[in-house]
């Protein structure tokens, strides 16, 4: 499911949803929707945190990932 056009009109927005799906979507609405506002995903894992950000010039979320 897309997420709602309203949602790119904030400033930034922190997704720590935890599913892969809903911030895969997130990240393609972003894209379609000019890579604004800038996204900061973060997740918890075992003993680390992670934190990527997609700012405005563009990218996905992905690309900031490796298969490890």
């Amino acid at each position: 499911m897309a997420p709602n056009a309203d949602v790119f009109a904030c400033d930034l927005i922190v997704a720590a949803i935890g599913s892969w799906a809903a911030e895969g979507a997130l990240n393609a609405g972003h894209e379609g929707a000019g890579g604004a506002p800038p996204i900061v995903y973060g997740w918890t894992e075992a003993h680390v945190g992670h934190a990527v950000l997609v700012g405005q010039g563009g990218g996905r979320l992905q690309c900031g990932l490796d298969a490890g």
